[in-house]
């Protein structure tokens, strides 16, 4: 057997870490691993591995027993504590659970997502009703909060049997010889502080109480049978690449429980617009000699043309502000933000060389730009200092 790493190690944390540094250090590496998120090979080892680290650390009597006895002082009691473990269980009792945790909007975090897994595996079998699925996005569709409709797989309660996965010949289905109906099994485990009984999820019958003799022909015992269902949704005007939302309730079904649907959003970069501190940039590409003289530009907005007018010594890089042609600011869609227009200079037009000779001697008659002389000044006094 592999040689138990030291827990606060596991945890990432010193020896004096605080209840709140150890509750933080948990939640972040359990958002991080968990088998719903994470399907790396070694996630699920490494998800028990911090559970049993913060199921000892955040007791402050285990702690005691840990920090002045390592794990010779708590093995005994992490043993029995481990059987039945459901990284559901665990993930909804740190993040919260129960139907009073779910919000009425549309969108939810991670926490709602992982809230409604079966927590209740004794009344009836484990079926993880969540669905996970990638939609890829432009700008366009965020400046738009545009509606999406997606069809994705997913599974119902089998409409032949029900959802027991029985057949509906006589006595098909018999209460489980092991729990006599209850589901759990106890099992007592004698330790250095004494017996210890822990509670499991009975092996024989998955926590249904019943053993099926005979499978639905429909659904091969499996309670439900595949769907697909169609979802629709708006994008959020703040939704960031590779950011994922959830769904409540459109997920897969069984009986009277609905899964969450979790969304991750793929965005395909723009050449033209971004976005930064919740405002939508354009870059307008323009000719240096247009930025000298000013003049008018047609610029495309996402809300249509607008004449764009270009003062005379214009810089790179400087800022035009449209009002009311950004994002929206409020759900309500009743007001924009300003689109943030970026000056870029674009390589100079190929000019005749009856031009190129009038700009040489306007140029010769202007050769002391003020921020070339500073530029420079500041060059010769770093490499010289």
């Amino acid at each position: 057997m592999a040689e138990k790493r030291d827990y606060y190690e596991v945890l990432g944390l010193s020896k004096n870490a605080s209840a709140s540094d150890i509750k933080k250090a948990f939640r972040k590496l359990a958002m991080q691993y968990h088998p719903d998120v994470n399907k790396e090979q070694g996630a699920e080892e490494k998800f028990k591995e911090i559970n049993e680290a913060y199921s000892v650390l955040s007791d402050p009597q285990k702690k005691q027993l840990y920090d002045q006895y390592g794990h010779a002082g708590v093995d005994a009691n992490q043993g029995p504590q481990m059987q039945g473990f459901d990284f559901s269980d665990i993930f909804s009792s740190f993040f919260g659970g129960g139907s009073e945790d779910f919000e009425t909007n549309q969108f939810g975090g991670f926490g709602s997502f992982f809230n409604r897994r079966n927590t209740h595996r004794a009344q009836r079998p484990n079926i993880d009703l969540n669905l996970h699925t990638t939609v890829t996005i432009n700008i366009m569709d965020i400046y738009k909060e545009a509606s999406k409709t997606i069809t994705i797989p997913c599974v119902k309660t089998c409409d032949e049997c029900n959802g027991t996965g029985a057949s509906n010949k006589p006595d098909s289905i018999k209460t489980c010889a092991r729990c006599h109906g209850q589901g759990v099994v106890v099992k007592t485990t004698n330790t250095a502080f004494g017996q210890m009984q822990t509670q499991a999820v009975c092996p024989d019958c998955k926590g249904t109480g019943k053993i099926i003799v005979h499978k639905c022909e429909k659904c091969k015992g499996r309670l439900v049978i595949d769907d697909l269902r169609s979802v629709t949704f708006n994008v959020p005007n703040d939704i960031e690449n590779n950011q994922t939302l959830v769904m409540r309730g459109e997920g897969s079904s069984f009986q009277n429980t609905k899964g969450d649907l979790a969304i991750t959003f793929r965005i395909i970069p723009s050449k033209v617009f971004y976005r930064e501190q919740g405002m939508l940039h354009e870059i307008l590409l323009i000719d240096p000699l247009l930025a000298i003289v000013g003049g008018t530009v047609d610029l495309i907005t996402p809300l249509g043309a607008k004449t764009i007018v270009i003062s005379p010594k214009t810089k790179d890089g400087e800022k035009i502000y449209l009002q009311n042609y950004g994002l929206y600011k409020n759900r309500k869609k009743d007001v924009r933000n300003d689109l943030i227009i970026d000056i870029v200079y674009a390589k100079p037009s190929n000019y005749s060389k009856e031009d190129e000779q009038e700009l040489k001697k306007i140029y010769a008659r202007n050769t002391q730009n003020d921020a070339v002389s500073k530029h420079n000044y500041e060059i010769n006094k770093e490499v010289n200092q």
